[in-house]
């Protein structure tokens, strides 16, 4: 709660100050004030005591996507409630759009977000929430890469952030990566997005990160050649649920989202764009907040 406004629940964010100077605190706030999407979080309120700095934020999230993946899982390995699997899926493929559309509008406004992954993509009320700005900056440039000390999650960093760099204090760095790094980890999280709505469990995941995995020419092909469409019919999928063919052309997206290289990489107005396209067949996913051109 929020003395202003009692009653009312509020995310708050605590960042030790032994950890961040008030410079990169600032920046975080800035950033996501710069970032008002109706996808993205909103700050009410910013503080600081003598040992910690604080960022009041809203909505409160149900959960994060890592967290409804993991029920999603559950469900299906027991293979008991179909029709709950089935609405689940419903909600996740409807998700998708809005996460293009999101990454778009923030890369429009030259926002890199550095740190896409489950864990921040709130979920709040059958919307997504994407959140914690804290390695994310603005540019006013097309960079593809840079040096940085602030590391994302290396589960979804793209290859180019592990090119390791010796600078003149001896100190290693790893590679900042540019607006197409966010695009290669979004398509990671659609990637387990994906893996998560097959029916049943039908694309391997990675052992170690993304960027091994989708090294692996095995995978690919994998990828490439999936089918669920046998599988929907045979494990009793409600009828309205099956979506038949939005997964095998959603994985051809992800494919262009994740190539290694980032020149051949596609970038987010692309990604969107495609996934329209897509969608177009399938209107009772289309999510209304994300088919106008106005997102604020």
């Amino acid at each position: 709660m929020h003395q202003s406004r009692p009653g009312l629940l509020f995310a708050q964010k605590q960042i030790s100050k032994s950890c961040v100077n008030e410079q990169v605190f600032l920046n975080e706030v800035r950033l996501i004030n710069q970032a008002r999407h109706r996808h993205v979080i909103s700050i009410f309120d910013q503080y600081q005591d003598d040992k910690n700095y604080y960022i009041v934020m809203e909505p409160v999230a149900n959960s994060n996507l890592k967290q409804y993946l993991k029920i999603l899982n559950s469900i299906r390995n027991q293979s008991s409630n179909f029709e709950e699997f089935g609405n689940m899926r419903f909600q996740l493929f409807k998700f998708i759009p809005c996460l293009a559309a999101t990454l778009k509008e923030l890369h429009d406004r030259r926002i890199r977000h550095r740190d896409i992954k489950l864990e921040n993509i709130l979920i709040h009320d059958q919307s997504i929430i994407l959140t914690d700005f804290g390695t994310s900056f603005i540019t006013q440039e097309a960079t593809r890469v840079g040096l940085t000390r602030t590391w994302g999650t290396d589960k979804f960093e793209p290859p180019e952030a592990f090119m390791v760099h010796e600078i003149e204090s001896s100190m290693d760095t790893k590679t900042r990566t540019g607006r197409l790094g966010d695009v290669f980890s979004l398509g990671c999280v659609f990637y387990e997005i994906l893996e998560a709505l097959c029916v049943p469990v039908g694309l391997p995941l990675p052992e170690d990160n993304y960027a091994k995995h989708f090294g692996d020419k095995t995978i690919l092909q994998h990828v490439t050649k999936y089918s669920e469409h046998k599988a929907l019919v045979s494990r009793r999928l409600p009828v309205e649920h099956r979506i038949p063919g939005l997964l095998e052309n959603m994985l051809q997206v992800v494919l262009t989202m994740v190539a290694l290289d980032p020149e051949e990489r596609k970038d987010a107005a692309f990604v969107s764009g495609a996934i329209n396209s897509i969608y177009d067949n399938y209107p009772i996913l289309k999510s209304e907040c994300c088919t106008k051109s106005n997102h604020n």
